[in-house]
C-alpha cells in the first residue's frame, strides 16, 4: 500500500493530466458524458481539488475548486440553455479569462511584490487555460462538424480559433521542467523553425479552403502577416539574436503566447461579441486594452530600471571589470550590472561579494530581485535556488547558473568573466558563443 501511495503522491500532476485528457477526448463521443454536462466537469475538478489538497497542493486544489464553482453556479443562473451549450459557453469564457490572468502577471508583477509571488503559478494557469479551450473545441468539432477540422475551417473565427489551441498546446507540452533543462539551445531552434513549418501550411491550406468559396473577411491577411513578422522577429534563427543580449530558446518558444491571445481574441470578437450587444464588444476590447497598455508600462518600467542601473566602471584588467563601488550593495538586497550587456547578479553575503549569472536557468528570472536564503540564492518567480558557494542547485538536482570569481580592491568590486564558457544554457550577446 504505502509504494502506491507514494506513486499516487510523487506522479499527481501527470495522472491529474492523464484523467482529465481522456474525460476531454471521450466526452463528444459519449452519450451518457454528453449529457452529464455540466456536472460531470463539476465532478472531475472536485476529484481533482481533493487529490491537489491530499499531496497539500494548496493553489492546485484552490483552482480547481474555484473551476467547479464556477460551473455550478453559473449552471444554475443560466438553467434555461441545455448542458452542452452551456459546457460551450462555460469552457470558452474561462479560458479566455484565465489567459488574461496569465499574460497580465508578467507586467503587473513589475510594481507589486504581491503579483510577483504568483509567477510560480503561471504554468499551472496557462495550462489550465488550454484543457478548458480544449474541451470547447472539442466538443465543437465534433457536435456541429462531425469531426471534420478542415471543414469547420470555412468559418475564418474558428481557424483562429484552432491557432489559438494549437500555440496553447505546444506551450503547455513544454512547460515541463525537464524541457527546460535538458533541450539545448540549438534544439530550441530547431522546434521553433519546425513549429513556424507547421503554422504556414495550416495558412496555406485555409486561404486555399476560402478562395473555393469566394468569400474572405479584410483582416485575415493582415493578421496573417502579422503572425508570420512576430514569428520571425522572435525566433532564435530570426532577428532575436540582433535583438537581445542573452537568449533563452524555451522562453523564446513561449512568446508565442501572444500569438495565440490574439488570435483568441479575433476569434471570440467575430466569432460571438459581434452577435452580442455592443457591451460584448466592448468587453473583448477592453481587456485587449488592458493586456497590451500593461505590457506597454511594464516595458516602460524596465527601462526606467534600466537606465537608473549606474553603467559599469570599466577598468577591465587581466580579465577583470571594475562594475561597482563596494558601497553600492546593501547586505540583503540583490544588484544588477550589465558587462557589455551581460546581466551579473551581484549581492553582498556575510562579507563577501557574490556574482551570479543573472537570469535564473529556469525561465530567465531576475535573480538581482531574489533573496538569500539558508545558503542559497532564491530565484523570485519560481523559487529555484542556487549555492552562494558556486551556483550549483541544492544537492541531487542538476540545476545551476554561472558563479564569476570577485575581489574587492580600493572600494571598488572587480568581476572576472571567461566568455564562451560561462554562459551555458544561454545564448550571449556579449560572446556569440551560443553555447
Amino acid at each position: 500500500m504505502q509504494p502506491i501511495l507514494r506513486f499516487l503522491r510523487h506522479h499527481r500532476i501527470p495522472l491529474t493530466l492523464a484523467v482529465v485528457l481522456s474525460f476531454i477526448l471521450a466526452t463528444p463521443f459519449s452519450t451518457t458524458m454528453l449529457a452529464s454536462l455540466p456536472w460531470s466537469v463539476v465532478a472531475l475538478c472536485l476529484a481533482a481539488a481533493a487529490y491537489a489538497w491530499w499531496v497539500r497542493d494548496r493553489t492546485d486544489a484552490l483552482l480547481a475548486t474555484g473551476i467547479a464553482a464556477i460551473f455550478v453556479v453559473g449552471r444554475l443562473y443560466f438553467n434555461a440553455v441545455d448542458g452542452q451549450t452551456f459546457t460551450l459557453r462555460a469552457t470558452a469564457l474561462l479560458a479566455y479569462l484565465l489567459l488574461h490572468v496569465v499574460l497580465l502577471i508578467g507586467p503587473w508583477s513589475r510594481f507589486s511584490v504581491r503579483v510577483r509571488e504568483w509567477y510560480k503559478h503561471r504554468r499551472h494557469l496557462g495550462v489550465t487555460s488550454f484543457l478548458l479551450a480544449l474541451l470547447h473545441s472539442n466538443l465543437i468539432i465534433t457536435l456541429y462538424f462531425k469531426g471534420d477540422i478542415l471543414g469547420s475551417w470555412r468559418v475564418e473565427f474558428i481557424f483562429f480559433g484552432s491557432t489559438a489551441l494549437l500555440v496553447m498546446a505546444v506551450l503547455a507540452v513544454t512547460s515541463w521542467d525537464w524541457f527546460q533543462k535538458h533541450v539545448p539551445w540549438k534544439t530550441w531552434a530547431i522546434v521553433h523553425a519546425a513549429f513556424f513549418v507547421v503554422y504556414l501550411i495550416e495558412i496555406w491550406i485555409a486561404t486555399g479552403i476560402w478562395k473555393k468559396t469566394g468569400d474572405v473577411s479584410s483582416w485575415t491577411y493582415p493578421a496573417f502577416a502579422a503572425f508570420i513578422v512576430y514569428w520571425v522577429i522572435v525566433a532564435p534563427w530570426g532577428f532575436a539574436p540582433r535583438l537581445f543580449k542573452v537568449l533563452n530558446g524555451w522562453k523564446q518558444l513561449h512568446v508565442l503566447v501572444y500569438v495565440a491571445y490574439v488570435s483568441a481574441v479575433l476569434h471570440l470578437y467575430f466569432g460571438a461579441a459581434l452577435a452580442q450587444d455592443p457591451w460584448a464588444q466592448w468587453t473583448v476590447i477592453g481587456l485587449f486594452v488592458l493586456v497590451m497598455g500593461s505590457h506597454a508600462a511594464g516595458w516602460i518600467r524596465n527601462a526606467q530600471e534600466r537606465r537608473s542601473r549606474s553603467p559599469v566602471a570599466g577598468g577591465a584588467s587581466n580579465g577583470w571589470t571594475n562594475v561597482c563601488a563596494l558601497s553600492d550593495l546593501k547586505p540583503g538586497e540583490g544588484r544588477r550590472v550589465d558587462m557589455n550587456g551581460f546581466p551579473i547578479a551581484l549581492f553582498l553575503h556575510e562579507g563577501r561579494v557574490l556574482a551570479f549569472f543573472g537570469y535564473c536557468a529556469h525561465q530567465k528570472g531576475p535573480l538581482w530581485q531574489g533573496k538569500i536564503i539558508q545558503g542559497y540564492l532564491t530565484c523570485p518567480w519560481h523559487g529555484w535556488q542556487y549555492s552562494v558557494k558556486d551556483g550549483k542547485g541544492p544537492e541531487g538536482l542538476h540545476d545551476q547558473v554561472p558563479f564569476y570569481e570577485t575581489k574587492v580592491e580600493g572600494g571598488r568590486v572587480f568581476v572576472r568573466i571567461e566568455k564562451g564558457k560561462e554562459c551555458k544554457g544561454y545564448g550571449c550577446g556579449a560572446c556569440r558563443c551560443h553555447a
